[in-house]
């Protein structure tokens, strides 16, 4: 560790929690963004507060006297890392080390004898880092009915007779209960999963966020599709609606992905290696997870989400345009092809289920190949900037075909409106873009109809 590092506990007159609170952010953000789960992640004003009041805080701070590393130490006399987060700037630089010694003096002065800690298994750099600093593996621990499993480490402060080997065998033994285990538990709880009103709602928070970051930095979109629909028809959610669509011109959407920045969501883009998909979505991480047969993006389980499309010009020459939506529909499918053995064996209800699933991986060489499909379906997107011919169309969901060819003009303006009460946009020529994909929109669909669309997957609260 360098000189130039303090390591001290943390005084309230002197350390500003608003500094610590951004630490905790930036050093959790490549886990955020792919939706893993961790306290670092997840953590809000309240929460850090709570922290603070409940745990002894050992702080490093610089020369400047700024924080660039926090651990939160719980219990009496043997300790538990709440959490620990160092500034990415300045990793591997020995701060985590020090802070560590910090808190295992403090435990020791206390008459404590063990430090425990935890961390997701998709956090290698975690992992590693627990296990060079003396840690070994005490127990593995899933939560609910997704794939997600912490990692529960213990370190010895003072040497015990067969200290490793009871550690050990004390791993081993909660891997095979956690895996036979797994499945019994929290999501069978019935106000564990979201209802359709729950959803909407959580849905209608992300809106409204990603709406104001828009008006802010003047970023044009509009609602799409039902959400569309829904905001003419209805005023809000079309009432069996469970998701909401916003499209945006080209150049905005590129603008919105490289910008976007809102504390408890996340977002997700076909820029992404781990994406399956070629439109982004912003979800909620801090509240919610999904359970899908049908993922859209290696190692993620982020909660309730909101579908962002990129609008791109299109030929003027109509049978160009549906040469276009014919490539385009083939790489769909093929998308859909290989996206389907992506999925998790743990999500299939059914040994039958999981055997088909299993089938399928081995016969679409596990979706090998859909990265290329994607990286076609891109090029073919992108062929034309929004705005160089008149008519634009949205070409990452191929649901609607050659039906989805519009004109410029009506999306060259939005205006406001009001959805369940909350300030949205909307695209001026919207009347003239959703009679050309449904006909008379104002009309209720026949009752059978009036179903949610995503019943691949569910939601469910994080407790």
């Amino acid at each position: 560790m360098k000189r130039d590092i303090t390591v001290r506990r943390y005084s309230e007159k002197i350390d500003s929690p608003s500094a610590i609170l951004n630490l905790i952010h930036a050093a959790f953000s490549h886990y955020l963004k792919r939706g893993v789960y961790s306290l670092g992640s997840r953590i809000d004003d309240a929460m850090l507060r709570q922290m603070l009041d409940e745990n002894l805080t050992i702080i490093a701070v610089d020369v400047t006297d700024a924080p660039i590393g926090v651990l939160f130490l719980s219990g009496k006399q043997d300790g538990y890392i709440e959490l620990l987060a160092i500034a990415p700037a300045i990793k591997r630089r020995g701060v985590g080390r020090a802070l560590l010694s910090a808190a295992e003096d403090a435990i020791r002065k206390r008459g404590g004898k063990v430090i425990c800690s935890d961390t997701s298994l998709k956090m290698r750099e975690s992992r590693k880092w627990h296990q060079n600093n003396g840690f070994k593996c005490s127990s593995l621990v899933s939560f609910s009915s997704t794939d997600y499993y912490s990692i529960e480490f213990r370190k010895d402060l003072v040497r015990r007779p067969l200290g490793e080997i009871r550690c050990l065998a004390h791993f081993c033994l909660s891997c095979v209960i956690t895996m036979f285990t797994k499945k019994k538990g929290r999501d069978n709880r019935p106000n564990n999963k979201l209802t359709l009103n729950e959803i909407q709602s959580v849905s209608l928070d992300i809106l409204t966020k990603v709406h104001s970051f828009c008006k802010e930095n003047g970023i044009k979109y509009s609602l799409a599709y039902g959400s569309l629909i829904g905001a003419i028809r209805h005023n809000g959610f079309i009432p069996w609606d469970d998701d909401v669509d916003i499209i945006m011109p080209r150049q905005d959407y590129e603008r919105f992905k490289e910008s976007f920045n809102c504390p408890g969501l996340g977002l997700l883009s076909e820029d992404d290696p781990n994406s399956y998909v070629c439109f982004s979505r912003v979800y909620d991480y801090s509240r919610t997870f999904n359970k899908t047969t049908l993922p859209f993006a290696h190692n993620y389980y982020g909660g309730v989400w909101i579908d962002i499309f990129a609008a791109d010009g299109v030929p003027d020459n109509f049978s160009e345009f549906q040469a276009l939506v014919a490539r385009q529909t083939a790489l769909s499918l093929d998308q859909l092809y290989y996206r389907d053995p992506k999925a998790e064996l743990s999500v299939m209800p059914t040994l039958k289920k999981k055997v088909g699933l299993l089938s399928r991986k081995i016969l679409r060489l596990n979706g090998w190949p859909l990265k290329s499909v994607n990286k076609k379906m891109l090029s073919n997107m992108q062929g034309i900037p929004f705005g160089d011919t008149n008519h634009w169309s949205q070409l990452a969901c191929m649901d609607d075909g050659d039906r989805m060819y519009q004109l410029t003009e009506d999306f060259k303006d939005v205006e406001c409106h009001s959805f369940e009460g909350r300030e949205v946009y909307i695209m001026t020529g919207y009347d003239r873009v959703l009679r050309t994909l449904y006909g008379d929109y104002m009309q209720l669909p026949p009752e059978e109809e009036r179903i949610p669309k995503q019943s691949f997957l569910s939601f469910y609260w994080i407790r």
